[in-house]
């Protein structure tokens, strides 16, 4: 639990809370939480960079270059921590380190991300654009926009929930079923049984100039 300039461990059932405790070290601004649920690590980005912290309330810091780094989201997917700042890269942390960098592209540009979600192995981003999916790689895979029934590229907030992304945006919500956008489409088989040039059939001929 994060309140301003304080990070809590609360315990309890359900949605029923019995104990609440502070976190030690921790008495700064927090800006956006991912949990592991694997290893049972809490990432944080805080006013004091991003820090994974073990259950017992023990944290270390996750530098970039040996500097601290300052995301404005993170999200937890099948081991991996994925992470974005104001220059525009995805870093993904696996055990607690940096393990790549993935640079979302529109149009030869780097774009800055303000929130992602890991939908399918992609990448579905929030900009000051609007919103996109990428693949693992950066690579623009769809422009979730007016193409796709979506009013305004003016987005306040997303979430995925079964198939189904849930955008809040200045003219209210939609929904947009992502399982669409990966459905294949079968190339047709066309069989040319025969060809006519002049009226006359062509047969076994490459040179149809007379």
């Amino acid at each position: 639990m994060a309140l301003t300039g304080e990070l809590l461990n609360a315990k309890g059932v359900g949605f029923l809370i019995s104990k609440c405790s502070p976190l030690k070290d921790f008495g700064f601004r927090v800006y956006c939480m991912s949990y592991d649920v694997t290893k049972g690590i809490l990432y944080a980005s805080t006013s004091n960079g991003l820090f994974y912290i073990h259950p017992n309330g023990e944290g270390k810091p996750i530098t970039r270059r040996n500097q601290n780094f300052f995301p404005n989201t993170l999200c937890y997917y099948k081991g991996k921590i994925y992470s974005a700042d104001k220059t525009g890269g995805i870093l993904v942390i696996k055990n607690e380190e940096i393990a790549t960098t993935i640079w979302p592209k529109i149009n030869g540009h780097t774009e800055q991300i303000s929130k992602l979600i890991v939908y399918k192995n992609t990448l579905v981003s929030q900009s000051s654009k609007g919103l996109f999916q990428f693949d693992q790689n950066g690579k623009l895979l769809n422009a979730l926009n007016s193409s796709l029934g979506l009013s305004t590229n003016r987005i306040i907030d997303f979430t995925i929930h079964d198939d189904k992304l849930w955008v809040s945006h200045i003219n209210g919500v939609q929904q947009i079923d992502l399982s669409s956008l990966h459905q294949s489409i079968t190339t047709p088989l066309i069989k040319i049984s025969s060809i006519l040039v002049n009226d006359k059939v062509v047969e076994g001929r490459t040179d149809l100039t007379d």
